[in-house]
């Protein structure tokens, strides 16, 4: 199992709610505090970015590969 962190707004959440219909089974949503550790998590996202260790999501790849 792969941990994603996803940040969206509102509108664009709404394109993910059939990934959570068709993945109901293998997604677990979990909360994440505002306080330090949101803080820490979030640098060290920022690092992974920066050393190219991130790379977008293509949904294009992703539907051709479940439909």
């Amino acid at each position: 199992m792969h941990t994603y962190q996803i940040r969206v707004s509102d509108e664009i959440i709404t394109k993910f709610l059939w990934l959570l219909e068709y993945f109901k089974k293998d997604i677990e949503i979990i909360k994440i505090s505002t306080d330090n550790d949101f803080i820490s998590t979030m640098n060290e996202s920022k690092k992974d970015i920066e050393k190219g260790n991130v790379s977008p999501f293509n949904f294009d790849d992703f539907e051709r590969k479940i439909g």
